[in-house]
């Protein structure tokens, strides 16, 4: 007998949001910018490599676009569908989230 129980997004998650399709602003040093590229083969976000934004540009980012530990984000450019967890980052900017 299965334990698994249906539900819907709108059930187990916190929010589900969209970016605001604008490309960030990017700067040397700063809060770390996800994109597809920095999601691994395991499924893992690598943060030794992300672009950054400016930290007055993702303080003025929604509390929804602001991914947050323990946060399980989706692409959508590059590779469609490819989710990633949020492991350890406690600040970082992506386009477009599911929480």
């Amino acid at each position: 007998m299965s334990n698994w129980v249906v539900t819907t997004l709108n059930e187990v998650c916190k929010s589900i949001s969209d970016g605001d399709h604008q490309t960030p602003p990017k700067v040397d040093k700063g809060i770390p910018f996800i994109t597809i590229s920095n999601i691994d083969s395991h499924n893992q976000i690598d943060f030794s490599n992300t672009m950054k934004v400016p930290t007055t540009y993702y303080n003025t980012l929604d509390s929804k676009r602001k991914a947050q530990a323990n946060d399980i984000i989706y692409s959508v450019v590059g590779s469609f569908g490819i989710e990633a967890y949020n492991h350890e980052q406690d600040r970082a900017a992506i386009e477009k989230s599911s929480t």
